[in-house]
């Protein structure tokens, strides 16, 4: 009797084990599903377009997956000026059982994007990963994550639709994106941005003078307050500019070529609803680089040669023993990006939609 109780247990738990597993992973797999199909009643209640293919389960035992045969959203009007639309071939939710407080969702296939009224752009990748937080089960519950969206992707290649031929390729890309939270004396503080990628390539038309590959290019910034709520996107960021709405630049970092940059500021919108505002960066390899955009007529030998003089003045030796290095004002101001009072580059107008 004990021999057939020994056998019996040995038998039952397992099989006990991988149904509990098995029911566990169900439940998890069937919310995570729920969620979806509540989010996008979500966004179709709020005026978004969006259409997602058949859904199959997948997964187990250490996940809870949920395979959709394509996917596409567009809208925002209220959120973008011009809105968005992104569209994916095919789309992932995966929920790990071992750590259910954050969804990640993995687009596959072309990815198509649309943002501000532009032309549309195709990108892909080898694989792209984009993290939020997860309402977790009862009975899985865990300290919730920090809020806010990350997305990262590698061996990424960006073109427009209308063209075949990669416009930009990268290593890695990786972006955050937090909400607005609000602090002592500031209750208007914005949401804010954090971008990083390695490995640049660009297409050798579009930046003859400075070289084709950019190693680093990082970004952070936050808005000091938020944009007021309207449909008409002229006015709303006339108000916010009037309220003293600005981007707070935290830091920003470039190694391209020769050149190296790395500077902080702060951005905001003139009379004209164009990017105005003031910097400071500290920059190495700036001879070259002034040589090269004039050889190419991005600048004038003259602006070239003023330049130069300029910052070889204010320029002190490297601490590591490098190239020298100088730190300078930067402005815009009627579109006229300046070193100082010597003018660099004439940036285009930004033709904002008027209703949303």
């Amino acid at each position: 009797m004990r021999r057939h109780g020994l056998v019996l247990t040995l038998v039952l738990v397992p099989l006990f084990a991988i149904g509990a597993e098995s029911l566990l992973w169900l439940l998890a797999a069937r919310q995570v599903q729920t969620t979806f199909h509540e989010w996008v009643a979500a966004r179709k209640a709020g005026g978004w377009q969006v259409a997602a293919g058949a859904e199959r389960l997948g997964g187990w035992p250490f996940a809870a997956l949920v395979r959709i045969a394509g996917f596409s959203i567009s809208g925002g009007t209220a959120l973008l000026p011009g809105g968005l639309s992104w569209s994916s071939e095919r789309l992932a939710l995966r929920l790990s059982l071992s750590s259910p407080g954050r969804l990640v969702v993995q687009p596959a296939g072309l990815q198509n994007l649309r943002l501000f009224g532009g032309p549309t752009i195709v990108a892909s990748a080898s694989r792209i990963s984009a993290s939020v937080r997860f309402a977790v089960l009862p009975f899985l519950d865990q300290p919730a994550p920090p809020e806010g969206l990350l997305i990262t992707a590698s061996r990424v290649h960006i073109r427009p639709a209308a063209i075949h031929s990669d416009l930009i390729t990268a290593a890695t890309v990786a972006v955050q994106a937090m909400p607005a939270l609000p602090r002592a004396g500031q209750d208007q503080s914005g949401p804010s941005l954090r971008f990083e990628a390695t490995g640049i390539g660009v297409a050798q038309e579009q930046v003859a003078a400075l070289g084709t590959r950019i190693s680093v290019f990082s970004f952070f910034g936050s808005l000091v307050h938020q944009v007021p709520n309207g449909t008409n996107w002229t006015s709303r960021l006339a108000d916010w500019r009037d309220h003293g709405g600005t981007v707070a630049v935290r830091s920003l970092s470039v190694v391209w070529g020769q050149l190296a940059v790395g500077g902080s500021g702060r951005v905001t919108l003139d009379q004209n609803l164009q990017p105005a505002g003031q910097a400071t960066a500290r920059l190495v390899g700036y001879a070259a680089t002034l040589d090269a955009l004039a050889d190419a007529g991005s600048i004038g030998s003259g602006v070239a040669t003023a330049a130069k003089a300029l910052l070889t003045l204010l320029a002190r030796p490297s601490s590591s023993g490098g190239p020298p290095e100088v730190d300078v004002p930067l402005s815009l101001e009627n579109r006229t990006l300046s070193l100082g009072q010597i003018p660099l580059l004439k940036l285009p107008s930004v033709t904002w939609p008027s209703a949303s």
